[in-house]
């Protein structure tokens, strides 16, 4: 997994990133869901390796809600079906939202030296 991230303190959200290297275990594969919550995301892509090219391209997901409690869940669909032992990156676009509960933010009033605020996940 790789981070890229912004961090709004004015609006106290995450902004960026995060790639996915994932080796395929079962023959076949043509999508897998990821856990989230208090997160939007804007898109997703699919490295294609074309003739030493390595292109990324947008490819459909979905937001399914089976336990509003917990979370939600990102069915993310890959195009053809993955055979096993190869493997695939995958990057999801996104900004955390006011729903989301493993992000917490101190203003600087609150931090020891009182001048810059804090964030903490």
């Amino acid at each position: 997994m790789s981070l890229n991230v912004a961090v709004d303190f004015e609006r106290r959200k995450l902004t960026g990133s995060v790639e996915y290297k994932l080796q395929i275990i079962k023959d076949g594969v043509d999508h897998f869901y990821l856990d989230m919550k208090g997160i939007d995301v804007s898109r997703v892509d699919l490295l294609f390796v074309h003739e030493r090219e390595h292109l990324w391209t947008e490819i459909e997901y979905e937001i399914h809600e089976p336990n509003p409690d917990i979370g939600q869940a990102l069915l993310i669909l890959i195009p053809e079906p993955i055979a096993i032992k190869n493997t695939i990156n995958v990057r999801v676009f996104y900004s955390t939202n006011e729903n989301s509960t493993a992000i917490n933010w101190l203003t600087a009033d609150q931090t020891a030296g009182k001048k810059l605020p804090f964030m903490y996940t």
